[in-house]
């Protein structure tokens, strides 16, 4: 049963690493909306989940993932710019 053990956490990694990254393409996505885009901006809890996401995923680990989370920030950024910076550039700086 070891063995199929193995199998299935191997298999729930893959899953999940692929929902996490359909999600933040999902969220970089629809970041570029105007009417969307700075709720999301505004969002703590979208913000610290990128944030995690960034702080627990290495590039060599997952490469995809990494880009994509740092491709919705940035889409973010551009409408948070216009106020003093926050804690969320902080974090972003520390990743």
């Amino acid at each position: 049963t070891s063995v199929n053990d193995g199998w299935w956490k191997g298999a729930f990694r893959q899953i999940f690493h692929h929902i996490n990254f359909q999600v933040v393409r999902v969220l970089a996505n629809v970041a570029v909306d105007p009417r969307v885009g700075p709720v999301l901006a505004r969002s703590k809890t979208c913000h610290s989940l990128l944030i995690s996401l960034l702080q627990h995923k290495s590039v060599s680990e997952s490469e995809e993932l990494v880009l994509s989370c740092f491709a919705t920030l940035n889409n973010l950024t551009f409408y948070s710019r216009r106020g003093p910076p926050s804690s969320v550039h902080t974090d972003l700086a520390q990743c």
